[in-house]
């Protein structure tokens, strides 16, 4: 969207004076590199360092203003002022802005800036000629062109690993229902619903304190023109944009005009809303996934009337219960499994409401801790270590609270069990309702049916070395992976838990566990499960091992070293 002010900042203006002239054009070109800067700081902006960023999108801007405060002749300076420099201010201080309030501030600046530009400060209608509607059209046909190419462009990469008909329409639907391109779309309608209002050239030029350029047309009006006094040329230039005779001043006039601006966005926004939800209806009755999924492997047992899915690795020595964590399944330890199962008989179970569990509705710690510890008492499995992983760290902490005499023993991996800031408590009745709508349903379905949104989260989970996700095999784990997420019962399963405080222990909880205890955590994971600190700071004492060049997902990211810390830490676990 910012891309697009920095253009239409130059096709307006260009529009107006039927031209920049050999003299605007290194003005120009500086605005394109300013893009380019600009583009060069996304990246960084994602990272929460958006000053790179602020200072491409100021450069593109500023660099045409001098042709805007030329071209004033006379008017009132207030406008251009505001419109350049003083917005460019507003821009260089986004970088101070806390970055949970950096989108609501350009969203401010971007709102103010459509105000400046598409406002009369007087809300007059003006004799001046209209745009030139040709230029327009070409200007704007050429940035829909570019929009609809990088569309293909998503497709064609979405279509890179999947040739199937579901991606195929996914692919499709992603790409036109990608942020981006709505934006184009709002800001293409609003241009357009503006044009069909009669926004003349004087209008633009009078926001702007632009003069506008109404040359004479026949000889007489040339001959008055040249003998006319300059001082009644520049009282008629004032009477005409009006500027000057603002009695209320700019800001008024901008805060008036905010109320105009409404009149324009209201039935582009109640459109916008009818076209986005019936195609949000389409989609979801075209890509209906089933009820529920069969296990492709493992086994089931009835814990307190419910089915439990597992699996099972090896044949002898210690018994070791995995625990994943959220979005995730049996299939998160099908790479370290078999390594730990060379010396240990190892066991994976699929939480109630993930996997392929039975989705009963009731997902609370107590129904997961449960859950453990049933397996453990319907297999018979003798004083087991449990491992859990990310947000399984608070189900293994909660079940060694619940069945201590069960448990050998509590390994943390990357997860601290505390709940996210906000999220120890009930989020409210309305996350129930949001969860609901089927713009959500849309955005979860486009994300789970195909591996095209997935792939880029592994990666940035995995770790600068992911040895699990490299060889021809990553994509069909990445696929075994999220295929229990495609199903209607872990569509309902997410609505429940968005509904409800995130599954978690107190540090009171946590440091009363009284099994022996340790931490296994990937060196590069920083907050995504929680903090390696908070975790050593609950378990006292306990011994840590940390996997070099691992992230969040440190079971994937190098199986064989994830085993070889469970094995160093199970001769180390310490009793508080």
């Amino acid at each position: 969207m910012l891309v697009w002010f920095a253009w239409f900042n130059v096709t307006a203006l260009t529009n107006m004076r039927g031209g920049i002239g050999p003299r605007g054009r290194p003005l120009m070109f500086a605005s394109m590199a300013g893009v380019g800067v600009l583009a060069l700081g996304v990246e960084p902006l994602i990272d929460g360092h958006p000053w790179l960023f602020a200072v491409g999108y100021v450069i593109a801007r500023t660099a045409v203003w001098p042709l805007w405060w030329s071209g004033r002749r006379g008017a009132g300076a207030m406008r251009p002022l505001l419109w350049g420099p003083g917005v460019s201010a507003l821009w260089l201080l986004t970088p101070l802005v806390p970055e949970h309030l950096l989108g609501w501030a350009l969203a401010a600046l971007a709102f103010l800036e459509m105000s400046l530009l598409l406002l009369r400060p007087d809300g007059k209608e003006s004799d001046a000629p209209r745009l030139s509607g040709p230029h327009l059209v070409e200007r704007i046909s050429l940035f829909v062109m570019i929009v609809l190419g990088e569309s293909v462009v998503q497709i064609v990469d979405s279509l890179d690993t999947e040739r199937t008909a579901m991606t195929w329409l996914t692919a499709a639907c992603s790409a036109h229902l990608h942020p981006g391109s709505l934006t184009c779309l709002c800001l293409g309608m609003i241009l357009v619903h503006v044009g069909t209002q009669s926004l003349t050239r004087q209008a633009f030029a009078t926001n702007l304190g632009l003069k506008p350029r109404r040359r004479p047309q026949t000889a007489a009006e040339r001959e008055q023109v040249r003998r006319e006094p300059a001082a009644a040329r520049e009282e008629r230039a004032r009477d005409a944009t009006g500027a000057p005779h603002d009695p209320q001043g700019t800001w008024h006039a901008i805060l008036g005009g905010l109320t105009q601006l409404a009149t324009y966005l209201v039935p582009v926004v109640i459109k916008l809303f009818l076209v986005v939800t019936i195609a949000s209806l389409t989609f979801n009755a075209l890509v209906r996934p089933p009820q529920t999924l069969q296990a492709p492997d493992g086994r089931d047992v009835l814990v307190d009337g419910a089915r439990v899915h597992y699996r099972v690795w090896g044949s002898h020595g210690t018994p070791i219960v995995l625990v994943h964590g959220f979005a995730e399944s049996t299939v998160a330890w099908s790479l370290t499994a078999p390594e730990l199962a060379k010396n240990h008989v190892v066991y994976a179970i699929d939480l109630p409401g993930a996997g392929y569990s039975q989705y009963t509705g009731h997902y609370s710690i107590e129904d997961q801790a449960r859950a453990v510890t049933g397996l453990i008492e319907a297999l018979h499995i003798e004083r087991p270590v449990i491992v859990g992983h990310s947000l399984g760290a608070a189900v293994v902490g909660r079940a060694a609270l619940d069945a201590p005499g069960a448990i050998g023993g509590v390994i943390f991996a990357d997860g601290d069990a505390m709940a996210f800031e906000g999220r120890s408590a009930d989020p409210g009745a309305w996350t129930g309702v949001v969860s609901r709508l089927p713009y959500v349903t849309t955005l979860y379905r486009l994300g789970t049916q195909t591996n095209v949104f997935a792939r880029p989260i592994f990666d940035d989970q995995c770790g600068s070395t992911c040895r699990g996700l490299q060889g021809p095999d990553a994509d069909r784990l990445i696929d075994a992976w999220m295929r229990p997420l495609r199903s209607r019962d872990a569509e309902d399963a997410m609505r429940v838990m968005a509904a409800h405080a995130m599954t978690h222990l107190s540090p009171e909880q946590v440091r009363t566990i009284r099994v022996p205890r340790g931490i296994v955590w990937g060196a590069e994971d920083a907050m995504s499960g929680g903090s390696l600190q908070v975790a050593q700071q609950n378990f006292a004492g306990a011994p840590t091992a940390t996997i070099p060049q691992a992230g969040h997902l440190s079971m994937v990211a190098d199986p064989a070293g994830f085993a070889a810390a469970i094995e160093t830490l199970l001769t180390r676990l310490r009793t508080p």
